[in-house]
C-alpha cells in the first residue's frame, strides 16, 4: 500500500489508511487526540460501517472508496448508532460506551462531549486511499446556532402574522402552525394547547397536533395539578421546561421508559441535562401574558435530551407571543359579548336611552325604543338630537326649552311633559338627563333616559277622580267614619262622625272618671279635612291639580261640621272622644280599644250604648297593603231605629209565640182526665221554641177507661204544631165517624201487632193477651178499637203528609182499668216504658209499624199488655232520650229506666218534676234542642165510692226522718185540688194524725226494719180528704184507747188518742195478705167550695 500523503498535523486530526477493499488498515491521530479517539476500534473495520453506512452483502458491488466527504460523530453517550442531524451532509456515528476508550477514567471524554469530524477522501492510484479527518465541532455548532436562530425568527414572524388577524380563525391557524413547526422541530409525537377549564387547577385541551395520536401516545383531555404535581411549579415560574416521568397511564400506553420512581423532578432552563439513558417526557411551554399563566403548550417527546437548553428561550418567546394573542382574543370576545349583552339590555328596556356629544351636538347612541315612543324613525333621531324636546306639547315647551343649559349648569335635569306624535296622539314623558365627564374632567357626553308614563299619569288621574268620589261618598255616608295612620294619628273623619260625637253634647254630660270627677269634653274642630294625597311628578299645565285641593262636597261649606278642609289635628284623642259619649263602661272600652289596636285584629258589629238612648254598631278594621300595616278604619252606624224595630218585632213574635203556646195548650195538649178509678195521670211538655211539634190528648170513655194519644211531628215551631193539630183533628173525625157507623175492629190482620219488649234488665213481657193473641174487645158498645181509629186517621192524613214531605210518630194507648189491660197502637213512636214495682222489671212497648206519612198502604195493628196495681207507664217523645250534655252524650233509655226505678215512690206529678230535674242536671240547661214531652200513668187501687175523687200517691223509706216530707206531701196534694176541701185547722189536724200514724207504723208495725217502705195515698173528694198509709207487715189490731190521765205520769198511748181525736174516722184493715192499711178520714165542715183564682 502506498504511504499516505503527508498532512499538516494542525490541519489533520486523524488519518485512516483504507485498502482497495475499503477496510481501514491504519489510523494516525494528532497528538491532542491521543488516547481520546478509539484508534484500535477503527482498524480492521470497513469505513462504511464506521461512519454508519450499511456494508454490502457478499456478491454485491462494494464501494471501495468514498467519492464524497463523510461526517463522523464521536459520542461517549450510552446509546450507539447513526442518525442524520439534518444540518450536515452524510450520516453521523454515535459509538456505544464499550467503544469509548477510558470510560469512567479521567482520560475518557466528559459526559455529553460529542465531537464532529469531517472525513475528506484522498484516493490512491493503486486503489484505496486515505481519509483525512478534521475536527469541525466548533464550526458546526456556530453554523447550527445560526440556522436555529434563523428558523425561530421565521417561525416567530409567521406566528405573529397569523395571530395578528382580526378573524378568530387566523389565531387558530397560528396555534396550529406553532404546534406543527415546533413539534416537528422537537421530533415530538404529539402537541396540544391547554387552557383553563371548569376549575382553577384544571386545564382542558382545546387544540391538538396532529389530529391523531402518534406512536401509540395521546395527550389527556384534561390536565389537573392534583394529577401532575410538576404542573403548578412550571406555570408559576413561567418558563418552558422539560418534565418527567410521564403519568402511569401514558407510560403504560406507549413506548419508552417512564423514568425513575420517587418524587417528580422538574427540568427547567437551569435544571441541567436529562438523565441517562434518555427518557420520554413532556416539554411544556407556559403561556404568560399577565401575572398568571393563561394556559400552556405541551409536546410529548420521546427523548427529552434531544432538546438543547438554549432552545428553551426561543420557545418562551413563542409562548409569550401566543399568550398575548390569546389574551387579546379573549378580551375581544368579552368586549363583543359585553356589547351584545348591553345592546340586548338596552333594546329590551321599556325606556328610551340615548347619548349626545355635547361638543358636536351629534347623537352617539339611541336604542330602538325611541322610535316607538316618539313615533319618529331612527333617521330622524340621528339627524336631530334635540328632537326629544322639539316634539313637546306647545304648552309644555317653555318647561323644557332650557334642557341643555340646565344639564350643563347643574350636571343633571329632570322633566315631565307631554309630547305630540305625528299621528296626533298625546303621550306623557318623564326624561332624566345627566352629564358624563372624561378622565380629565371635561364634558364627554350627555346621557338621557325617557320613560313613557302615559299609563301611570292616566291611572293617577283616574285614581284622583276616584279618591274625590270616595271622599264625597264618605262624607255623605250615614255612618261615622274615622281613619288613623300606622302611628295612630288621626287622618280623616267625616260629617256623620262629628254629628254622633260632637263636643257640645259631650260637654253637656261628661262621664265620670275613676276618681269621680267629670272628664273634660274633647273639642272637635269646625272643619275636618280629607286625607292628604302624595304629590306625583312635576306636571305640565294639564297635569291634575296637586293634593290638598279636592273637589268641593255638595252642601258642605267651610266652617260646617266635619268635612274637607285643613289638615285634621293628628293629636286628637279620638278614643276618649268616643268613650265620653258612652252610657257606661268607658274604661273597659278604652282598654278593649287598646287591645284591638295592639293586636291589629278586626272587630265587626260591636254594639255601643250612648247616653241618651242611642245604640251604635262599631266596626274596627286594620288596614294592610302588601302585608304592611297602614292604619285603622273605624265605622259607627246608628242602629237605634233598627234596634227599636227589632225589639218591637221580637216582642210581637214573642206575643205570637205566647198566643200560639196558649192555643197549643188548648188545642193540642190535653189535660189528664179527672175522676178516674184505678189510675193516676200526670203530663208535661217543654217546647224547644215556645211552640212545639209534640202533642198529646186524652179521650175519657168512662171512669175506668180512657185513651192516650201522644205524637211527635217532624220539625219544630208553628208548622209542626199545625200538623199536630191536624193529626188530633183527624183522630177526632175518625172517632166520630166510627162511633156513628158503629164500633168495628180495625182493618187488617186481627193479630196483635204490638209487642212488649223486656228491658235490658231481663224482665219478662207482661201477661194479659189471650192464647190466640187477638185484639182486645172494645170496653163498651160504640167505642172503636185503637187500630180502627189509627187506620182511619192514617187514611185522612198520610197523603197530605207525603205531599208536605212531613211525617209524625204516634202512640195510641187505651187503658181498661177494670180489666187491668192496656191496648196500644205504635206508629214508629218512641217505645213506652212499663215498670213493674212488684218485680222491679221494666218492659218496653213497641210495634213494627212505620210513622204516619210514610206509606199510604200501611196497616196498623194493636198490641196489649196486662196491668197490675202500682205499675208505672211512661210515654215520651225523643226529646227526652236524645237530650245531650255538653260532651255530646245522650240521656238514653238506660238513664230513663234508672230514673223511674229511683223515683217510683213519688206520685206521677212529683215524679215528672223529679225526672225533669234529672234531665236538667244531665244537660246543664233548662232549655233543650228538641221538644220534650212525657206522660206518666200509675195504676192504682180502684177509687173508693164517691164523686169527683182523685188520688195522689208517694212512697218513703220507713224512717222517722221522712215524717216532714210526708206532711208536706199531704199539704201539697190538698192545695193542688180544684176545690178547697178542708179549712186550715181541719187540714192541720189531719196532717197531725197522719204523722202520728206513720210514726206508730214505723216503730211498731215495721219494727224498725231499714229496708221497709211506707206508701201514702191522699184521696180528695168533694166532702172529705182521706189519707191511706200502706205498708207490708203483720196484722195489727189497735187497742181501744180511752182519754189518757195526764196526772198519773203514764208514758205512751198518746199517739193513738191523738189520731182518734184529730180525724173523723179511722179505718185499719188489710187490702191483701201482705198489705195493711191505716185510713184517716177528715170531713169538711161545709160542702167544698171552689178555690178563688
Amino acid at each position: 500500500m502506498t504511504s499516505p500523503p503527508e498532512t499538516d498535523p494542525v490541519a489533520a486530526d486523524l488519518l485512516w489508511q483504507v485498502d482497495a477493499t475499503g477496510v481501514v488498515r491504519g489510523v494516525q491521530v494528532a497528538a491532542r487526540w491521543q488516547g481520546r479517539l478509539p484508534q484500535a476500534a477503527w482498524v480492521g473495520r470497513h469505513w462504511a460501517e464506521i461512519v454508519g453506512e450499511v456494508t454490502p452483502a457478499p456478491g454485491e458491488k462494494t464501494p471501495v472508496f468514498p467519492v464524497r466527504r463523510l461526517a463522523l460523530v464521536v459520542d461517549p453517550g450510552p446509546e450507539a448508532g447513526g442518525a442524520a442531524d439534518g444540518l450536515t451532509e452524510g450520516p453521523a456515528l454515535r459509538l456505544s460506551a464499550p467503544d469509548w476508550p477510558g470510560t469512567g477514567s479521567a482520560a475518557g471524554a466528559e459526559a455529553g462531549d460529542r465531537r464532529w469530524f469531517e472525513l475528506i477522501p484522498v484516493p490512491l492510484p493503486e486503489g484505496g486511499g486515505v481519509l483525512v479527518g478534521r475536527d469541525v465541532t466548533e464550526t458546526r455548532t456556530l453554523r447550527l446556532a445560526q440556522e436555529r436562530r434563523r428558523w425561530f425568527d421565521e417561525l416567530i414572524a409567521a406566528v405573529s402574522a397569523a395571530a395578528g388577524g382580526q378573524d378568530p380563525a387566523s389565531l387558530d391557524a397560528a396555534v396550529d402552525l406553532l404546534l406543527e413547526r415546533v413539534g416537528a422541530f422537537l421530533g415530538a409525537m404529539e402537541g396540544a394547547l391547554y387552557q383553563p377549564g371548569g376549575t382553577e387547577t384544571a386545564y382542558e385541551r382545546v387544540r391538538t397536533w396532529p389530529a391523531g395520536a402518534a406512536g401509540g401516545w395521546q395527550l389527556p383531555e384534561t390536565v389537573a395539578a392534583d394529577d401532575f404535581p410538576w404542573l403548578a411549579p412550571i406555570l408559576r415560574e413561567g418558563r418552558p421546561a422539560r418534565a418527567f416521568p410521564l403519568p402511569a397511564t401514558l407510560a403504560a400506553s406507549g413506548p419508552g421508559t417512564a423514568g425513575p420512581a420517587g418524587p417528580v423532578p422538574v427540568l427547567s432552563r437551569g435544571g441541567g441535562a436529562p438523565p441517562t439513558p434518555s427518557v420520554a417526557g413532556w416539554l411544556l411551554v407556559p403561556l404568560v401574558a399577565g401575572p398568571t399563566a393563561s394556559g400552556f403548550l405541551a409536546f410529548l417527546v420521546a427523548d427529552l435530551s434531544a432538546t438543547p437548553v438554549g432552545d428553551l428561550d426561543s420557545l418562551r418567546i413563542l409562548g409569550d407571543l401566543l399568550a398575548g394573542a390569546l389574551e387579546r382574543r379573549q378580551l375581544e370576545a368579552y368586549r363583543a359579548q359585553s356589547q351584545e349583552r348591553l345592546n340586548g339590555i338596552l333594546n329590551s328596556l321599556e325606556d328610551a336611552v340615548w347619548a349626545i356629544d355635547p361638543q358636536r351636538s351629534t347623537l352617539l347612541f339611541v336604542n330602538p325604543v325611541a322610535e316607538r315612543i316618539l313615533g319618529r324613525s331612527m333617521v330622524e333621531l340621528l339627524a336631530n338630537p334635540g328632537l326629544w324636546f322639539e316634539v313637546a306639547h306647545p304648552d309644555d315647551r317653555p318647561l323644557v326649552a332650557r334642557w341643555r343649559e340646565e344639564v350643563e349648569e347643574a350636571g343633571q335635569a329632570e322633566f315631565q311633559y307631554r309630547i305630540l306624535r305625528p299621528d296626533g296622539e298625546r303621550r306623557w314623558l318623564f326624561v332624566r338627563l345627566w352629564m358624563a365627564f372624561s378622565v380629565s374632567g371635561a364634558p364627554d357626553r350627555i346621557d338621557g333616559i325617557a320613560t313613557d308614563i302615559t299609563t301611570r299619569v292616566e291611572a293617577e288621574e283616574r285614581l284622583r277622580a276616584q279618591q274625590n268620589l270616595l271622599t264625597n261618598l264618605i262624607e255623605n255616608l250615614q255612618s261615622g267614619i274615622l281613619v288613623t295612620d300606622g302611628q295612630r294619628r288621626l287622618k280623616h273623619l267625616n260629617r256623620q262622625f262629628s254629628r254622633l260625637f260632637r263636643a257640645s253634647e259631650g260637654a253637656a254630660c261628661p262621664p265620670a272618671t275613676a276618681g269621680g270627677a267629670a272628664a273634660a269634653p274633647v273639642a272637635i274642630p269646625a272643619t275636618i279635612p280629607a286625607a292628604s294625597q302624595d304629590e306625583g311628578p312635576t306636571s305640565g299645565p294639564e297635569t291634575p291639580s296637586a293634593a290638598g285641593q279636592p273637589a268641593p262636597v255638595a252642601g258642605h261649606e267651610a266652617g260646617s261640621e266635619a268635612g274637607p278642609g285643613a289638615e285634621p289635628p293628628a293629636d286628637l284623642d279620638w278614643g276618649s272622644l268616643v268613650a265620653q259619649r258612652l252610657a257606661f263602661g268607658q274604661d273597659e272600652f278604652l282598654a278593649h280599644l287598646e287591645e284591638l289596636m295592639g293586636a291589629r285584629r278586626p272587630e265587626i258589629g260591636r254594639e255601643l250604648e250612648l247616653r241618651g238612648g242611642q245604640t251604635l254598631e262599631q266596626d274596627f278594621i286594620p288596614l294592610f297593603v302588601d302585608d304592611v300595616f297602614q292604619g285603622h278604619v273605624w265605622q259607627f252606624r246608628d242602629i237605634t231605629p233598627r234596634k227599636e224595630a227589632a225589639r218591637a218585632l221580637q216582642a210581637a213574635r214573642q206575643k205570637e209565640v205566647e198566643i200560639a203556646g196558649k192555643i197549643q195548650q188548648t188545642l193540642l195538649i190535653g189535660q189528664p182526665p179527672e175522676g178516674l178509678r184505678g189510675a193516676q195521670v200526670a203530663s208535661m211538655t217543654i217546647p224547644s221554641g215556645g211552640v212545639d211539634g209534640d202533642f198529646y190528648d186524652f179521650l175519657l170513655h168512662s171512669p175506668t177507661c180512657f185513651d192516650l194519644v201522644i205524637g211527635d211531628v217532624m220539625g219544630k215551631g208553628i208548622p209542626a204544631a199545625l200538623i199536630g193539630a191536624a193529626a188530633k183533628s183527624a183522630f177526632l173525625r175518625a172517632l166520630a165517624r166510627l162511633a156513628r157507623d158503629g164500633a168495628t175492629p180495625g182493618p187488617g190482620s186481627p193479630a196483635t201487632a204490638g209487642r212488649v219488649e223486656p228491658a235490658p234488665s231481663g224482665g219478662k213481657a207482661a201477661a194479659g193477651t189471650d192464647a190466640a193473641g187477638s185484639a182486645a174487645a172494645p170496653p163498651g158498645p160504640g167505642v172503636p178499637a185503637p187500630a180502627a181509629l189509627t187506620n182511619l186517621a192514617h187514611r185522612y192524613l198520610t197523603r197530605q203528609l207525603i205531599h208536605l214531605q212531613r211525617f209524625l210518630t204516634l202512640c195510641f194507648a187505651r187503658f181498661d182499668l177494670e180489666a187491668r189491660r192496656l191496648t196500644f197502637v205504635d206508629a214508629g213512636h218512641t217505645k213506652a216504658l212499663h215498670f213493674h214495682p212488684a218485680t222491679g222489671r221494666c218492659d218496653w212497648l213497641a210495634a213494627d209499624n212505620s210513622p204516619l206519612g210514610f206509606d199510604e198502604d200501611e196497616v196498623y195493628a194493636e198490641g196489649e199488655a196486662a196491668l197490675q196495681e202500682g205499675d208505672i207507664l211512661v210515654f215520651y217523645s225523643d226529646g227526652l232520650t236524645e237530650a245531650a250534655n255538653p260532651a255530646g252524650d245522650l240521656f238514653e233509655t238506660e238513664r230513663l229506666e234508672q230514673a223511674i226505678r229511683d223515683l217510683q215512690g213519688l206520685p206521677p206529678d212529683h215524679l215528672l218534676e223529679a225526672l225533669h230535674q234529672r234531665v236538667v242536671d244531665f244537660t246543664g240547661s233548662r232549655t233543650f234542642d228538641d221538644d220534650l214531652t212525657v206522660v206518666v200513668v200509675r195504676i192504682a187501687q180502684e177509687t173508693p165510692a164517691g164523686s169527683g175523687s182523685s188520688c195522689a200517691e208517694a212512697e218513703f223509706a220507713a224512717d222517722l226522718g221522712n215524717l216532714a216530707p210526708l206532711r208536706e206531701f199531704i199539704q201539697v196534694t190538698h192545695d193542688r185540688a180544684a176545690r178547697e176541701i178542708l179549712d186550715p185547722d181541719r187540714l192541720a189536724a189531719l196532717i197531725l194524725a197522719a204523722s202520728e200514724g206513720a210514726a206508730n207504723i214505723v216503730l211498731h208495725g215495721l219494727a224498725g226494719r231499714a229496708e221497709a217502705r211506707l206508701r201514702i195515698q191522699v184521696w180528695t173528694f168533694e166532702d172529705r180528704l182521706e189519707v191511706w198509709l200502706l205498708y207490708d207487715g203483720p196484722e195489727f189490731t189497735p187497742p181501744v184507747v180511752s182519754e189518757p190521765d195526764l196526772t198519773q205520769g203514764r208514758e205512751g198511748g198518746l199517739g193513738l188518742y191523738i189520731i182518734r181525736e184529730a180525724v173523723d174516722e179511722v179505718v185499719y184493715d188489710r187490702l191483701d195478705a201482705r198489705t195493711a192499711r191505716l185510713a184517716l178520714i177528715k170531713f169538711a165542715a161545709t160542702p167544698g167550695r171552689a178555690k178563688e183564682p
